[in-house]
């Protein structure tokens, strides 16, 4: 069975799933077994995977967990701490991180999901796979990229979902995530706008690197010369698509009410990336981590090294310290 955690970055909780090697392929192998629900195209796997957005098919329409009438009791039995909602229509430049707490105005939960349409309202379940009911077959659709991923990675050993319900003319506002996703449209459409996230026009290279800080405005903020330079995929159900690592993008729903799932994750050679990242941002007031990441693998695989050398030494440091503050040894994990 696959595990679950938290990562923490600087006092930032990654709320997500944590697999290892060997969990990963059981769960390709049990796949591989069962139907499948994705139809991710081999030869644009290895053309654009992690390069470029590309769009993909899928069956969940089909799926009796992914009904509105089922995803509606999923998030009244959620933790309330996983179920996020605010007013659908906020402008597609607002700072996303505080979206939800900006737009909520009087909205409760009940009112969002008992009259979503008539109030405008946009929610969004967090982790759904940690419910018993839910994890078996998110776990399989995880699994599924997997498989279609295999050429290029050897495992993913973290992933985290997301359930978005959504009213007409919702708009998830602008930002970049720091993994890979696949975005799969369930009901409704959508309109995606994706950036390639190794344009400098985009995000300079500092900016990619300063994401890593996981301080409050880590984030890059909108900037007009961004509409030039999107991809847009339009999204119906059955379409997908995949957003590269940390690739920003804009997301507005249709005319129509609209559920989508997003499944993102990490794997060793995207901790590399963010690690490298991590390195610059740390470095860079003293003179170093002007390489950019992606430039040169071998020195980013050297980067991730060094810091995450320092990032030990730090902990044990933290675990001395405490360890002569109290007189006893902390307890693993609890730091």
């Amino acid at each position: 069975m696959i595990c679950v955690g938290r990562r923490r970055r600087r006092g930032f909780i990654v709320l997500g799933t944590r697999i290892t090697d060997n969990e990963f392929r059981a769960a390709l192998r049990r796949t591989e077994r069962e139907a499948r629900w994705l139809d991710i195209d081999a030869g644009t796997m290895r053309a654009q995977y992690n390069r470029t957005g590309f769009l993909v098919r899928h069956r969940l329409a089909e799926h009796p967990l992914f009904t509105a009438d089922a995803l509606f009791r999923l998030a009244r039995r959620m933790p309330a701490s996983a179920v996020k909602y605010r007013i659908g229509t906020v402008p597609g430049n607002t700072h996303f991180d505080s979206s939800i707490e900006r737009f909520r105005g009087d909205l409760t939960l009940d009112d969002a999901l008992d009259h979503l349409v008539d109030k405008r309202a946009y929610v969004a379940l967090y982790n759904p796979e940690k419910d018993p009911e839910y994890g078996p077959a998110i776990e399989g659709f995880l699994a599924e990229i997997g498989l279609a991923a295999r050429p290029f990675e050897r495992f993913f050993n973290w992933y985290s979902t997301y359930v978005f319900i959504s009213a007409h003319d919702a708009v998830t506002p602008y930002h970049m995530d720091r993994e890979m996703n696949f975005l799969l449209q369930i009901a409704g459409r959508k309109t995606v706008q994706l950036w390639d996230p190794r344009d400098d026009v985009v995000m300079r290279p500092e900016q990619r690197d300063h994401l890593f800080s996981f301080d409050a405005d880590a984030r890059p903020a909108w900037h007009d010369g961004l509409p030039a330079r999107a991809h847009v995929f339009e999204l119906e159900p059955g379409l997908g698509v995949h957003h590269p690592f940390i690739a920003p993008h804009l997301v507005t729903t249709g005319q129509n009410f609209s559920i989508s799932l997003a499944i993102t994750y990490r794997t060793p050679s995207s901790d590399v990336m963010s690690d490298a990242h991590a390195f610059n941002d740390r470095l860079r007031p003293y003179g170093l981590g002007r390489i950019p990441v992606g430039s040169h693998p071998a020195v980013d695989v050297a980067k991730a090294c060094a810091f995450r050398g320092l990032r030990a030494a730090r902990q044990a440091l933290h675990h001395a310290r405490r360890r002569d503050k109290d007189g006893v040894a902390p307890e693993p994990g609890r730091s």
